[in-house]
């Protein structure tokens, strides 16, 4: 019997092996298409985004964090590029890490070649649409949050693409996205290349009420996007703020910022927003958040209501 098993063991770890050496492989093709399709066959700047790829690798190692995933290391390349490539986009990148997200969200509304005139002008649609409606109602949070993201993300997010475009190398940020491939919607651990804190206190659903508090460092940006209607900004804002609140929770003076806007606008209180939210989040703010917005109420009234 032991026999048998110890054969089994050993038949297992080539099997093993050939698994992992295919999917390196196909993380190969991938990064190799993607540098096809978007970097300019320009020589001196393929080899320094391949020796800037490697050092971030060996740098993210060195940190504790080996990528061994093809989003992972997709994801780097991206950023790698748009370095090289893109260095103004790529600054943006680093006080917006969602940005990406953002790209990929447009590129679904536009399959095939991107026209970024037509997202501006939607862009601008938007905030007009925005603008009369808090004229109408000057109360209106979730319109006022958005409009702020629309101005403040949205529209120098496009003004940097077009400068982009506009260089002699011929490099469209756009010929980054793919949606077979999605980047990792974490980005703001690859500009630190070391996963968060916060990763690890995700596994558990409540986090410690005796957590460290710490305050957000754009109060204002990070409040204005978690209450937007705009889904990747509430991504946006945690991405921001995760160096400086990974591992902490929010400090009293900024949870009860929160706590006041929830009871504005109690409705706007989902499950996907309180998911995003939670890792900085006590248990004992979890629950107040909860109850201020009859969030439980309100869930138990759908499922009545689908009875």
């Amino acid at each position: 019997m032991a026999s048998k098993q110890t054969d089994g063991n050993r038949q297992r770890e080539p099997d093993k092996l050939a698994a992992e050496q295919a999917a390196e492989r196909e993380t190969q093709r991938l990064l190799l298409g993607l540098v096809r399709a978007a970097v300019p066959p320009v020589p001196r700047k393929l080899n320094l985004i391949g020796e800037l790829y490697g050092l971030y690798l060996g740098i993210a190692a060195g940190n504790g964090w080996h990528m061994k995933e093809a989003r992972e290391k997709l994801t780097l390349m991206r950023l790698v590029i748009l370095q090289i490539l893109a260095p103004n986009l790529s600054r943006f990148g680093r006080r917006n890490p969602a940005f990406l997200l953002w790209m990929e969200n447009w590129t679904k509304r536009q399959p095939g070649l991107v026209n970024l005139g037509h997202l501006e002008e939607a862009v601008r649609d938007e905030i007009i649409v925005l603008e009369e409606k808090l004229k109408a109602n000057s109360t209106d949070l979730q319109s006022a949050n958005t409009l702020h993201t629309l101005r403040r993300k949205h529209q120098p997010l496009l003004s940097l693409i077009r400068e982009a475009q506009h260089q002699r190398n011929d490099f469209d940020p756009f010929r980054l996205i793919n949606q077979d491939n999605p980047c990792d919607s974490a980005l703001s651990q690859y500009y630190t290349l070391q996963k968060r804190i916060t990763d690890v206190v995700r596994e558990s659903y409540f986090v410690a009420d005796d957590m460290p508090g710490a305050a957000p460092t754009d109060p204002e940006g990070f409040f204005s996007q978690l209450f937007s209607t705009d889904r990747i900004a509430w991504q946006n804002a945690i991405e921001q703020e995760a160096e400086t609140l990974a591992g902490h929770i929010l400090d009293d003076k900024s949870f009860q910022t929160l706590l006041d806007m929830v009871s504005r606008s109690p409705d706007f209180i989902s499950m996907d927003w309180l998911e995003c939210l939670e890792p900085y989040l006590s248990a004992q703010q979890l629950s107040q958040i909860v109850k201020t917005s009859g969030l439980l109420v309100r869930l138990n009234e759908q499922i009545q209501g689908g009875d």
